[in-house]
């Protein structure tokens, strides 16, 4: 809350209401380049949609203009979070039982 309003959460007051406080947090949650956000997300660092936008063009300049004799293999930038697979591994019968349940509840199911 700081970074983005120059205020602390102690310039709120002893009390907040409950709702208040819940929309507030909502708030600098969805905005990525709170604190909030980032510890939500699990993210490195906080990083604004114009801090994103950022590396991304950077990342593309440098790709574009690489030797690619001397460096064969993309350029990436670090990112703020984890480039590590969290996904559980699903087993081929899971996977279809899966598929099942989503074909049958779709309007847009294809055979």
């Amino acid at each position: 809350m700081r970074e983005r309003l120059g205020r602390s959460v102690d310039d709120l007051g002893d009390r907040i209401p409950f709702g208040e406080g819940t929309r507030l947090l909502r708030t600098f949650a969805g905005l990525p380049g709170t604190m909030t956000h980032a510890s939500v997300s699990d993210w490195a660092w906080p990083a604004t949609f114009a801090e994103l936008a950022a590396i991304n063009h950077a990342e593309w300049y440098m790709n574009v203009h690489r030797d690619r004799k001397v460096e064969p293999n993309p350029i990436i930038l670090p990112r703020p979070w984890s480039d590590r697979d969290t996904a559980e591994s699903v087993s081929a019968d899971e996977r279809a039982r899966l598929r099942a349940i989503l074909v049958a509840s779709s309007p847009f199911a294809h055979d």
